[in-house]
């Protein structure tokens, strides 16, 4: 008990000594992850090596922890103590083109529960950006005339002095100058806020989670459409198999362009072993939105 409580004790203290700029993903079913390194909005140049490193948490022990990059597994770790409340790791990486990039942690706990992503963006630039000097104009002062410029007459005199008569002043006639008005300016219209938020997680129908499928038999994966405001364009499924009953997990295969709702992974998948699907759907804009993570067996245990 004395350990429990001096592990957590430990963990409290990692949280409040984390920067404002991290991001702790709310915890799901009491698991959680967070990224340490590198922070949100920081910036490396290319060919640098990217530091990853993360923490992840659960009352009963952490199964294994997804590391991704712009929405795509870059590892799945499960090499740590499945039994210890809090684990940590370092990954390197280092990109290859600039530009931005989304860093997410996902962890699974060892009942299964899996907690929400935790997400950092940084920037990787191709250079050291630098800002030219301009120089500014030199303005030359000019000499003008400040007295405003004499009134011309224009027409004629309505009427002429005689010599005989006594001199008085002519009338003269003005035309009035007429200003055209301005145009009225009219703001365009505001263009509509582009869809860049990925959908919700599909759910899923069949196999559930830590079910036993018959073996020989098919092996089906089914699940329902989420909803998003552009549409489901398609959904991304990766399979995983376990040869030692979950602590380390190895890629079978990868589908990025499903189209139905449902798929056969027979040829996949043999008798005896503990596999792992992650589905997640794209939607009409592109965006790849969260994924589903389910376990379940072949045959009889």
């Amino acid at each position: 008990m004395k350990k429990i409580v001096f592990t957590w004790l430990i963990f409290a203290i990692i949280l409040g000594a984390c920067a404002p700029g991290d991001t702790i993903a709310t915890p799901v079913g009491g698991v959680r992850a967070w990224i340490d390194n590198p922070r949100e909005g920081e910036q490396f140049l290319l060919g640098e090596t990217v530091p990853l490193r993360w923490h992840a948490s659960a009352p009963e022990g952490i199964q294994m922890v997804e590391v991704r990059i712009n929405a795509e597994t870059f590892t799945l770790a499960a090499d740590f103590d499945h039994a210890a409340n809090l684990v940590t790791q370092q990954h390197s990486w280092t990109p290859s083109s600039p530009g931005d990039y989304l860093l997410e942690v996902i962890a699974t706990s060892n009942s299964g529960a899996v907690s929400r992503p935790s997400a950092n963006i940084i920037t990787i630039l191709s250079s050291v950006p630098t800002t030219p000097f301009t120089q500014p104009p030199i303005l030359t002062p000019t000499a003008t005339d400040t007295q405003p410029p004499p009134l011309t007459p224009s027409g004629t005199p309505t009427q002429q002095p005689s010599p005989t008569d006594t001199l008085r002043p002519p009338t003269w006639t003005f035309t009035p100058v007429v200003i055209t008005p301005s145009p009225t300016y009219t703001k365009p219209p505001k263009p509509p806020t582009p869809d860049t938020f990925g959908p919700p997680k599909p759910k899923v129908i069949a196999p559930k989670d830590n079910v036993i499928v018959d073996c020989p038999g098919e092996v089906l994966l089914q699940w329902e459409a989420p909803n998003d405001p552009s549409g489901i364009a398609s959904y991304q499924i990766e399979l995983f198999i376990s040869h030692d009953s979950g602590a380390s997990w190895q890629l079978v295969k990868k589908w990025g362009a499903i189209t139905a709702k449902e798929l056969d992974v027979n040829k996949e998948t043999d008798c005896g072993n503990m596999y792992a699907w992650k589905i997640s759907a794209r939607d009409g804009a592109g965006n790849l939105g969260a994924y589903e993570l389910v376990q379940f067996r072949t045959g009889m245990e």
